[in-house]
């Protein structure tokens, strides 16, 4: 019995140790599972603001985590594309990211989108700080997001989100988001629409519109956002920047359902003091407009305001004005002088030398003034413009710091520009001839000068410039293949300086490439230049072929003394001449010393066709009766000398008709 007694201790004992090794087990797997799941609320590098668990709960659907006893903690989730994403969590606190099972290699990038999409997610649920009360629905309700980027600046980690509003305007606005405890903050950092940067005053307008926060708390306020916002078009200085400026400048409220403020100051103007009256209205956008403007009690319409405004803007507000002069000056000198066919800028810039611009901005408008001395007289002069939003006009005028009528100044300098511009004509043409004359547009040739070279191939020479096309042209007569042609040679100057040899003409006839180039290549006495000519007759074509295709590629010659192109194989001699536009005739062929050119359609043709002249000649039953009467031909007469001395009578100027 004592036995059995000490047997049940042990198995008591036995069972408490289990117990108590059980415990001890479940503990240990408690402080395991709690020491991984602080993994999971731990963030990654920069991206502090949310924890690798609030990362994916947020930029993720479906999100879940596991923690195994043994082995990493991981996090769970997918993307609207169905890529499933699992982050795992090391020991060290460095983590794996996969997506689809595969190890993503570019952790931070895939990480920060995974980041990037939980905040603008948050942006959706949470609305910015003092707007705690509204819907954060409504900023989304008012823009069409087309992206949003992370930024993190100096630790600031900022979401910029970029749109466009339903007036098609063009807004970026950036969100800082911070950790306060547990919970996440949003302040709004900045906003830009279509370029302008809200000041802080606009920017708690343009977001009380949006999360419709009760206007009272606007209107309580309203003449010190007035005061510190900005004018809609111009937001370099505050309203009270530029217009605090001012005499006794006051502000007040006048209309609290329009959000409009009356400011009232005193200025000196041209030694005249003035009341001005300005009402300023906050818009529902955060930015200032003017909704009127009083001097010395009357209101001024709405062109003129501007220039009123534009006034203070230059004076006080940094507007920079000497930006504008360019464009005012264009503007100037494209328009036309009254009464006259000039434009401003061709009249002063003709007439004066020196000339200067300067510009000021006035109460009725900007103000350009253009200075110079007139080139016939050295008188100094001054033209004063006023360009408003009625238009430009002249309002003044002097000579040598007298005030003269408008008119009478705009007379003389017309009348100083016509004798300016005949003797400037005169003169520019004459030297543009002479740079013609004393340039070469051949390299390589014995003559010095353009002048030397065509002079003594021309005769009756006359050197002129051509006003309506801006050419200089050289016309004379000359020999070409036997005739005298009327020459006519037009020139165009680049830069100023290099002269080429744009066309050439004979007898008013466009003359092709390779008979200019022949030419030229003659007058000049550069062989180089009339080889073409020779290529052109080989491939220019008979009837189906080409002359080179059935006389042969060898025995062709240029025979330069009477433009000739020659095909001479010892038996078969044919004379081709090239007419300026192209055209290929024959003037002479012969057989075996004996003319054929009566019949050298027949010869072409047969040759063109692979018949022998021989056999042609054979074949021909009328060939021995008109062969009697056949004369041994007769070489063309050589041109005379280059001087143009020779003489020119009929049998040497034509010895054949084209």
């Amino acid at each position: 019995m004592k036995r059995k007694n000490v047997g049940k201790g042990k198995v008591a004992a036995l069972i408490s140790l289990l117990v108590i090794f059980v415990v001890i087990f479940v503990l240990v797997g408690l402080i395991v599972l709690q020491n991984k799941e602080k993994l999971l609320n731990k963030s990654f590098d920069k991206y502090k603001v949310l924890t690798a668990k609030e990362t994916f709960e947020n930029g993720l659907i479906n999100s879940n985590f596991e923690i195994p006893i043994f082995g990493n903690p991981k996090l769970i989730g997918s993307d609207e594309m169905r890529n499933r994403y699992i982050l795992e969590i090391l020991k060290d606190g460095s983590m794996k990211l996969y997506m689809n099972n595969v190890k993503v290699e570019d952790f931070e990038k895939e990480y920060e989108a995974i980041y990037k999409k939980a905040l603008y997610n948050l942006l959706q649920k949470i609305p910015p700080e003092d707007y705690e009360l509204s819907n954060a629905s409504a900023l989304f309700n008012y823009l069409t997001v087309e992206g949003y980027e992370y930024l993190n600046q100096d630790g600031k980690e900022i979401l910029v989100l970029s749109g466009k509003n339903a007036n098609s305007q063009y807004v970026s606005m950036q969100f800082r988001f911070r950790k306060v405890g547990n919970n996440v903050k949003i302040t709004v950092e900045n906003i830009t629409v279509d370029g302008k940067v809200f000041s802080p005053a606009e920017m708690r307008v343009f977001l009380a519109n949006i999360y419709k926060i009760d206007k009272q708390s606007i209107k309580s306020n309203l003449v010190d956002m007035i005061k510190q916002g900005r004018l809609k078009d111009f937001s370099t200085k505050t309203i009270e920047e530029i217009f605090g400026n001012l005499n006794n400048p006051r502000w007040s409220i006048k209309s609290e359902d329009e959000n409009v403020v009356e400011f009232n100051a005193t200025d000196v103007v041209d030694k005249n003091e003035i009341s001005l009256s300005i009402g300023f209205k906050l818009e529902s956008d955060g930015s200032v407009s003017v909704k009127y403007i009083f001097v010395n009690g009357s209101e001024i319409d709405g062109g003129e305001a501007q220039d009123v405004l534009k006034y203070y803007l230059v004076k006080y507000g940094g507007y920079d004005l000497q930006s504008e002069l360019e464009m005012f000056k264009e503007k100037i000198s494209n328009a036309s002088v009254p009464g006259y066919s000039k434009k401003f800028g061709e009249l002063l810039i003709g007439s004066c030398d020196n000339i200067s611009w300067s510009i000021e901005s006035t109460m009725k408008g900007t103000k350009l003034t253009a200075s110079g001395v007139t080139k016939v007289g050295k008188n100094k002069v001054t033209l004063s413009f006023l360009i408003s939003s009625k238009g430009a006009y002249l309002i003044n005028s002097t000579i040598d710091g007298n005030n003269v009528n408008p008119n009478e100044l705009l007379s003389r300098l017309v009348d100083d520009l016509g004798k300016i511009s005949s003797q400037l004509e005169e003169s520019k043409y004459n030297e543009l001839i002479s740079l013609v004359q004393n340039s070469i547009i051949v390299k390589g040739s014995q003559y010095s000068s353009n002048k030397s070279a065509f002079e003594r191939f021309l005769r009756n020479v006359s050197w002129m410039f051509d006003k309506n096309n801006n050419k200089v042209v050289l016309t004379g007569t000359g020999n070409y293949a036997g005739q005298v042609w009327q020459f006519k040679f037009n020139f165009e100057i680049l830069f100023g300086k290099e002269v080429l040899l744009e066309k050439v003409y004979m007898n008013d006839r466009n003359v092709i490439d390779e008979v200019t180039d022949y030419i030229i290549g003659k007058i000049f006495k550069v062989d180089v230049l009339t080889k073409n000519l020779v290529e052109l007759v080989k491939n220019s074509v008979y009837s189906r072929k080409t002359y080179y295709e059935f006389l042969g590629r060898n025995g062709w010659s240029l025979d330069t003394d009477n433009d000739n192109v020659v095909f001479n194989n010892s038996s078969l001699m044919i004379r081709f001449v090239v007419l300026p536009n192209g055209d290929v005739k024959v003037t002479n062929l012969s057989y075996n010393g004996t003319d054929y050119t009566y019949m050298k359609e027949e010869v072409l043709k047969a040759l063109e066709n692979g018949m022998s002249v021989e056999t042609l000649l054979t074949s021909n039953k009328s060939f021995e009766t008109k062969q009697s009467t056949n004369q041994i031909i007769e070489q063309p007469s050589k041109q005379g000398t280059e001087n143009g001395t020779k003489e020119e009578s009929q049998e040497e100027i034509k010895p054949y008709q084209f």
